[in-house]
């Protein structure tokens, strides 16, 4: 997509995701507070967003979804989570990460 739409008609812009200190998309109350003008100059919104913020961003707004194997995107999230806790624990395994997320996710199904 980035090939296609260029500067403010992506939001949020690589460049500014990889500028950005979570090296992500913004939350979404960043997406809300756009103003109408920057809303009228985008074409395409990136992110991980829920399906219900669509209609608030652009009433014309039509949604893709990618998905992705479960297994895959699993082992890519734990990657990107080992790789994020680093900087702050430079003697964590991969496998240590993995059994805390293994048990942060068991203790939310708990709930």
């Amino acid at each position: 997509m980035e090939g296609y739409f260029k500067g403010k008609e992506i939001f949020p812009a690589r460049a500014d995701r990889l500028k950005a200190p979570h090296l992500g998309y913004p939350n979404i109350k960043e997406y809300l507070e756009l103003s109408e003008a920057q809303k009228a100059e985008i074409q395409i919104f990136a992110g991980h967003l829920p399906y219900a913020i669509g209609k608030r961003l652009a009433p014309e707004l039509k949604m893709l979804t990618f998905l992705r194997d479960p297994k895959e995107r699993f082992i890519s999230h734990v990657n990107y989570i080992h790789k994020n806790r680093l900087k702050k624990n430079k003697n964590q395994s991969l496998e240590e990460t993995y059994d805390e997320l293994k048990e942060f996710s068991y203790s939310l199904s708990c709930r």
